[in-house]
């Protein structure tokens, strides 16, 4: 049996197909059809979202603000890729600490994951600032308005 065969009925209008579309965190598809009054029947489709593609609208959706602003598109990513690298060190701030307190970590083995973490650390910040840094002079040399200055400025958080 074909699991895409009871998607069929529901395919010759993109009304009917959008119409009862449901996201859950279950692993099925599967199409239900009820009595709405005489001989009128409803369709509805219950559509799964995997876990890669869960977190890649919850990614979209961080960045929603970034993408509602009138900004260029160059700053809009750059914006994006400060908030990523954001994320990724407060990672290893959290590696870190789990490190510091880590039973099985000891001697030598501890400090030198410790050091690679504060190392890694430390260029993200580095990193993070430098590209702070960068927007802000670009962005004043644009002359961007001050509203638009504003909104860099929430945004980079």
């Amino acid at each position: 049996m074909n699991p895409l065969q009871f998607l069929k009925p529901v395919l010759p209008s993109a009304t009917t197909l959008t119409k009862g579309v449901s996201v859950d965190a279950q692993q099925s598809t599967t199409e239900s059809t009820s009595k709405t009054g005489p001989d009128k029947q409803e369709r509805s489709v219950h559509v799964d979202i995997s876990a890669l593609g869960r977190k890649k609208l919850e990614q979209e959706n961080k960045d929603k603000d970034i993408e509602d602003s009138e900004l260029p598109s160059h700053v809009k990513q750059t914006l994006k890729t400060i908030r990523r690298n954001q994320e990724r060190l407060k990672q290893k701030q959290e590696e870190l600490a789990k490190a510091q307190q880590d039973p099985g970590l000891q001697g030598k083995q501890k400090e030198e994951k410790l050091k690679s973490l504060q190392a890694e650390i430390s260029d993200l910040q580095r990193m993070i600032s430098t590209m702070k840094s960068e927007l802000l002079k670009a962005a004043e040399k644009e002359e961007f308005s001050a509203d638009q200055m504003k909104s860099i400025a929430s945004l980079m958080g």
